[in-house]
């Protein structure tokens, strides 16, 4: 799996980027083209549509129940970011028929910690490709520059996908039973393991 050309904004200036430019291309392993940018109040149809193409088990793993539809006020949520506690990136694949939305992933920081809840979901159409992945490295890397020392989520136990991202992912993390749940904590105020992270 290769990166390539990946851009954010000009940090030049000295200045804090302004994270609604965050824009990176990474190549998947298969060579299909993944582009991971920020997401935008005008992504609402196109959230709302990915949502309807997800499986109820998606749907279950991502939000712990089988909901139907978005609500507006869902969408707005997920959509009508601040980019400073709430972060989320959209990840587009182009296979050659231009560019398709498959795969969000955002952080949700503690009001002036160190911690932040995060969550990603990739359609199921395109699980398997090193998608969850990606999207999290970049996740993990704009918390990191922002200061945040650990990530936390809530996953249900049957959720492989989303464990596998973070034995991948080159952190040190831990899980323990919460519930009906395992509570996962992430370590980020450490350079991630090359080795694991591939």
């Amino acid at each position: 799996m290769n990166s390539t050309e990946t851009a954010g904004p000009d940090r030049s200036s000295g200045r804090s980027p302004d994270l609604r430019d965050y824009h990176a291309r990474e190549r998947l392993a298969d060579d299909g083209m993944l582009l991971i940018r920020a997401i935008l109040p005008e992504d609402g149809p196109t959230l709302a549509a990915a949502f309807r193409r997800l499986s109820p088990r998606s749907i279950r793993q991502r939000f712990f129940d089988v909901r139907k539809e978005l609500t507006p006020r869902d969408i707005a949520y997920f959509t009508e970011l601040d980019f400073d506690q709430h972060v989320g990136l959209a990840g587009l694949v182009d296979d050659g028929d231009g560019p398709v939305p498959v795969a969000t992933a955002r952080y949700i920081r503690e009001p002036g910690g160190l911690r932040a809840e995060m969550a990603f979901v990739v359609d199921d159409d395109y699980q398997g490709r090193g998608i969850g992945t990606l999207m999290f490295r970049h996740l993990a890397g704009i918390a990191r520059r922002r200061g945040i020392q650990c990530f936390e989520a809530d996953v249900l136990p049957d959720n492989d996908g989303m464990l596998g991202v973070f034995r991948r992912s080159g952190y040190q993390w831990s899980k323990s039973p919460r519930d009906d749940v395992l509570h996962i904590e992430v370590q980020l105020d450490a350079e991630p393991s090359t080795e694991s992270a591939e």
